[in-house]
């Protein structure tokens, strides 16, 4: 997770050890990565997606390189997987098989759907074949009626 040494640090290899580049360097490449990454490999042929892509690079341009590097540095340092066996409401787990923002299996120092399955009592897992991370934008139809589904079964 996180930003690539290269935009952190200015010794390879080596993340937050060196002086940050230039602002202007990590916002340009912060906003770069998150308006192209999470999308599954074959959504960038479909139609409207270069618009889609148009609007999300517009709305990240918005949000400040120290704004972009807080909200992921914190979302690293939370771990709340020790909450979830206490959980006790019914947990719809929906996920794009080809989500590499938050994969199904992350790395051993990651929590990911895989183990979050395990650890909720009530858990019904859905993996979206042929997606990302933006569930709702890349099949929004599919997404919707895994939702209903799941909100619509019989307790």
């Amino acid at each position: 997770m996180g930003l690539p040494t290269s935009i952190v640090s200015d010794q390879p290899g080596k993340r937050g050890t060196g002086a940050v580049r230039k602002k202007e360097d990590i916002h340009r490449n912060a906003k770069a990565l998150t308006s192209v990454a999470g999308f599954a490999r074959g959504y960038y042929d479909r139609p409207g997606a270069q618009a889609q892509l148009a609007a999300m690079r517009v709305a990240f341009a918005a949000t400040t390189a120290e704004a972009f590097i807080a909200g992921t540095e914190t979302i690293e340092r939370t771990d709340l997987s020790p909450l979830l066996p206490k959980v006790r409401a019914p947990t719809l787990l929906l996920a794009g098989q080809e989500d590499n923002m938050t994969p199904f299996s992350p790395s051993a120092s990651g929590v990911g759907f895989s183990r979050i399955q395990t650890l909720l009592p009530d858990c019904r897992m859905v993996v979206l074949p042929e997606c990302g991370h933006y569930l709702v934008l890349e099949q929004p139809e599919k997404a919707a009626a895994e939702i209903a589904s799941f909100l619509n079964a019989p307790d």
